[in-house]
């Protein structure tokens, strides 16, 4: 629809919104029952009959300024939706609702409070360079397509929690000035968080990152919180900066872990911490009560050396290399030494505080 006809449907109520749902998704079910309807979200590869569905479909409030309170409860959006630039200078509701098509807010800006919590968004949905005066609630929402929360600015408290993405998801360079909480969310692919700025307190507990979890640059001004965070591939947070507590109490990495030129600024909690690959940390990063070094060795293997250092010497004590040949012992004394001195070495970069 043009703007001018889906602000006109707005204005006639709920119930006429609804009508004119059920009436487009009986259209689109009697273009499949045809044969005339072509599947996906791709428009070149639409017919001729499914483009003009989107077209009849398709929700335009770009640029609108909504004085009121916008009250989309439960409402559902048979086609696409475009918000882009889009005022809301009163609270914004959205709880419930139903987005089949793609969906965006970009540089939309919510003057008041903003609740989307339980909406499902079925395909991609772009709130990039949004901004958020009041407090957001997207707790318990489903974004089935890629999610994309790029320069997003959220000035108050934003809560997450339970949030499921499963495409997608980026907060690249977003800044949450309150608490932002994202407890018990999931991610099913890749995440992506690099020089996001929490001025408040961040909160992943029990978050599961099942993609690559990336954090580079990300910026913690206050307590942040990994309690319980599950990642099941790569973890990333080079050049990260914890301002303040950093806890990651019983996380699982279980692959590579990178904290490459991370700063600590008062120290990090990893009290039974799993780490399952490769971890990378820089020198003076607390581990609970241990430091660990830059060495991204897994640990394990540091034993190695000074083990076989350590059966060359009871070789040596016990006269058997001696007894084959003095010069064979002069040799393996030499390189037992060296061994030892290797595992040991690494083995205080481990401990060393």
């Amino acid at each position: 629809m043009l703007q001018e006809e889906t602000l006109a449907l707005l204005g006639r109520g709920r119930e006429a919104w609804k009508a004119w749902t059920e009436e487009r998704l009986a259209e689109r079910d009697a273009l499949k029952a045809a044969g005339e309807w072509t599947a996906g979200w791709n428009e070149p590869d639409w017919n001729e009959a499914t483009r003009a569905w989107h077209a009849t479909s398709f929700a335009d409030f770009s640029n609108h300024n909504f004085k009121d309170e916008a009250d989309f409860r439960s409402f559902v959006f048979p086609g696409g939706a475009r918000f882009d630039e889009a005022t809301f200078s009163n609270d914004a509701r959205f709880d419930g609702a139903s987005f089949a098509g793609e969906v965006s807010f970009n540089a939309a800006s919510f003057a008041g409070k903003t609740r989307f919590s339980k909406a499902n968004f079925s395909q991609d949905a772009w709130f990039c360079a949004a901004s958020f005066a009041g407090v957001v609630l997207f707790d318990d929402v489903s974004f089935s397509g890629e999610a994309r929360f790029d320069k997003a600015s959220f000035s108050s408290d934003a809560k997450l929690d339970g949030a499921s993405f499963a495409g997608e998801a980026s907060f690249n360079a977003a800044s949450f000035s309150g608490k932002a909480g994202f407890g018990k969310a999931s991610f099913s692919q890749d995440a992506w968080f690099g020089a996001a700025h929490f001025a408040g307190v961040g909160l992943f507990d029990d978050v599961r990152f099942s993609g690559t979890a990336w954090f580079p640059e990300v910026r913690f001004s206050d307590r942040a919180c990994f309690d319980s965070v599950v990642f099941a591939s790569h973890a990333q947070f080079s050049d990260a900066d914890f301002g303040g507590v950093t806890v990651f109490d019983g996380a699982q990495f279980c692959d590579d872990a990178w904290f490459w030129e991370a700063k600590f600024q008062y120290g990090a909690s990893f009290n039974k911490t799993r780490f399952g690959s490769n971890v990378s940390f820089p020198k003076k990063t607390k581990l609970g009560s241990r430091w660990v070094s830059g060495s991204s060795i897994p640990r394990g293997l540091l034993l190695v050396p000074w083990l076989i250092g350590l059966a060359v010497f009871v070789g040596i004590l016990t006269e058997t290399w001696v007894a084959v040949s003095p010069a064979l012992a002069g040799g393996a004394l030499f390189i037992g030494g060296v061994l030892t001195g290797i595992g040991l070495f690494g083995l205080w970069l481990e401990t060393e505080s």
